[in-house]
């Protein structure tokens, strides 16, 4: 190895170190929903429809979850949640469901996020749904337009015409993975020099 390349592989290691360094430091941001706390403080807002029950059926882990029952309003009763994805480069989303109660073509379950707060974009809508006997995981991840978005938001929608129409929710995960340190740069141009080097 050359002195140029010596001086490479020092500078990378070291440059790598930082940028590890800072990558555990900061972590992801995180917004956790769990209903351990009994009530739906976390959240911006909290259709009727919606509430937090402690049993064994209703909790995925713990003891409590949340819980919507019909019959809702006919635009649905929402669980809605404000949270800025600034400075971040990739957005997830994701919760555990169960279905307590059979479901109808007319009833419907949504999973909607917006990066204004006035457009809506859907990721789920299911309808006609089995009693679950299991709880069932989903994760989403959202299009880049989801990211550095001040104004952004998703919420939980159920559209249930009678009592016997009854979802459970647990363990929504609001995952943002954070813009790279500067450091990335860094080794991407430390990168760039090597291969320009390499080429002469």
């Amino acid at each position: 190895m050359n002195k140029f390349g010596r001086w490479l592989a020092s500078a990378l290691t070291l440059t790598l170190g930082l940028e590890l360094t800072g990558l555990t430091a900061q972590g992801a941001v995180v917004w956790r929903e769990d209903f351990e706390s009994d009530n739906l403080a976390k959240w911006t807002a909290a259709d009727p429809a919606w509430s937090v029950v402690a049993s064994t059926q209703a909790a995925y882990a713990g003891s409590r979850g949340g819980n919507v029952q019909g019959p809702t309003s006919l635009a649905g009763d929402a669980l809605y949640k404000e949270f800025s994805t600034v400075d971040s480069n990739l957005v997830s989303l994701g919760l555990m469901k169960k279905v307590r109660s059979s479901t109808e073509a007319s009833d419907h379950w949504l999973v909607q996020w917006t990066p204004d707060r006035v457009d809506w974009l859907t990721l789920a809508d299911q309808s006609a749904e089995s009693v679950d006997a299991e709880w069932v995981k989903y994760q989403w991840f959202l299009p880049f337009a989801a990211t550095s978005k001040p104004l952004f938001a998703f919420r939980l929608v159920f559209i249930g015409d009678s009592a016997s129409d009854r979802v459970a929710v647990d363990e929504v995960v609001l995952d943002l993975l954070p813009v790279p340190e500067p450091a990335s740069v860094v080794i991407f141009a430390f990168f760039t020099a090597w291969l320009a080097n390499k080429r002469r």
